[in-house]
């Protein structure tokens, strides 16, 4: 056996041994191929076989409320800015999404901020609601990986949309973040309440 062939067969092993794959982890190596002229050069990761690291609360609060989320069906998460409530949320909602204990996670939030509006924007909807998720996103991907995250985008698996699109929707199997709920309505926050299906 070649050293090249020697090489690829030990990769084999590690990602045989992973729970789940992704960019952070999964060996692709085409600069030791004799076909890498026909690759872009861009597709070489490093291997590695190391787990997601688990969650770690910052203190008693974070603690509570992430055991909290783990619970019960629906929590309210307050406090002031910096002290976590983002991090905590995508972080369980990372881990419930790769453990298979939920099929998607869902964020959402309503469509108010400081000076233009969602409208003057560019680009599609999508387009227009991503930097309102770019923070909740970056903290799925500290603790998710990056090519996880991306994959279950890609896939349908985390939903993005502002919380107006939430009507008629039932969300089963589901992890749902209504983001900035403060300036929701009591009609929206019935609303998203009463979306809620089998868990």
């Amino acid at each position: 056996m070649s050293r090249k062939h020697g090489r690829a067969k030990r990769q084999k092993n590690k990602l045989q041994k992973l729970d789940y794959l992704s960019e952070d982890n999964v060996v692709i190596d085409f600069h030791s191929s004799p076909h890498k002229d026909s690759y872009p050069p861009s597709l070489s990761y490093k291997a590695t076989s190391s787990p997601p690291k688990p969650i770690q609360a910052k203190n008693k609060a974070q603690d509570l409320f992430m055991s909290a989320i783990k619970t019960h069906t629906l929590i309210f998460g307050l406090g002031p800015a910096g002290t976590g409530k983002s991090y905590c949320t995508a972080a369980m909602a990372a881990q419930a999404l790769i453990a298979g204990d939920i099929d998607r996670i869902i964020f959402t939030r309503p469509a108010v901020e400081a000076g233009n509006g969602m409208g003057f924007l560019p680009g599609k909807l999508d387009e227009k609601f991503d930097p309102y998720f770019s923070a909740f996103k970056s903290c799925l991907v500290s603790n998710a990986g990056k090519g996880v995250i991306e994959c279950a985008l890609k896939n349908g698996n985390i939903i993005v949309e502002p919380l107006s699109y939430m009507r008629g929707k039932t969300f089963n199997r589901a992890f749902v973040v209504l983001d900035e709920a403060q300036n929701c309505t009591p009609e929206e926050m019935k609303m998203v309440m009463t979306r809620i299906g089998k868990q």
